[in-house]
């Protein structure tokens, strides 16, 4: 059978969920869905925080009445491919969301629920910020961009008062990832079902962490594997490695931070 390519981890874990308990298996592992961008791998995190649009459900997401023809039209096209297009899928589900923020710009800026969930998580202001500009800069690294390389918290809060319509829609979007996902987790409690977590323990250098918290990262080395079985010259992954002594510093708390937000989603990790 063919799988629903627009269906979604907030309704697809709850029957897989029934199905486990059915036969006596009690714990789901789920590879990290953190955000990744247009890349497939879900260790290639673009942030430590921003979960995947791409696990979004469109049909429940709030203002998307009148786009449900375009949605069923979209769905039946996709539902033809016997593997997911990934790149194509991603792009198309963030320009559909956009589509349904700008035509209920109002009604969903204006919900205290959101500025709410923005207060409390003080990672979104950046990821936002550089979520933005990437698409300014036609998607490049930010390592190419034309300005504001080197962010301060000055550079963020700017951006977030003159492009306050721009960042709010990235804002929004995760806001919307979160409440679905965590709408899964009532629904498990009753069938005895965990959910593990997975984190992508190093981040993408094209990412909102390392582009606006630069000192807990060195760029000077990449990590990867030791030579192996598998390869007998080892491995270079391509991501930066960490700045302990500057994460040390401050108590870990950029660490902390990223266990904190897993935890709301995972019975483990």
């Amino acid at each position: 059978q063919f799988y629903d390519w627009f269906a979604a981890l907030a309704c697809d874990l709850v029957p897989y969920a029934e199905w486990c308990n059915s036969v006596g298996i009690n714990l789901i592992q789920l590879l990290p869905v953190n955000d990744t961008g247009e890349e497939s791998s879900p260790y290639g995190a673009k942030s430590a925080f921003a979960l995947n649009p791409i696990f979004i459900r469109l049909d429940d997401v709030p203002g998307v009445q009148s786009f449900k023809t375009d949605l069923k039209k979209s769905r039946e096209s996709y539902n033809k491919n016997a593997r997911v297009p990934y790149g194509e899928l991603y792009r198309y589900k963030l320009e559909f969301l956009r589509s349904v923020f700008q035509k209920n710009f109002k009604t969903l800026t204006d919900n205290v629920e959101l500025h709410k969930w923005i207060e409390h998580n003080s990672w979104i202001r950046t990821y936002s910020a550089y979520s933005f500009l990437k698409e300014q800069n036609g998607k490049k690294s930010w390592k190419e961009w034309s300005s504001s390389v080197n962010p301060t918290a000055k550079t963020i809060d700017t951006i977030w008062e003159k492009e306050w319509n721009a960042v709010m829609f990235f804002a929004w979007v995760q806001f919307i990832a979160e409440k679905q996902f965590l709408s899964i987790l009532p629904k498990l409690e009753p069938l005895n079902v965990k959910l593990k977590g997975d984190i992508p323990i190093l981040i993408n250098e094209d990412s909102a962490d390392v582009w606006g918290s630069r000192k807990y990262f060195d760029l000077n080395f990449r990590a990867g594997a030791p030579p192996d079985m598998f390869c007998y010259t080892g491995q270079n992954w391509g991501f930066p490695c960490y700045n302990w002594s500057a994460l040390e510093k401050e108590d870990y708390s950029w660490w902390r931070m990223r266990l904190t937000q897993s935890s709301k989603f995972f019975h483990a990790i």
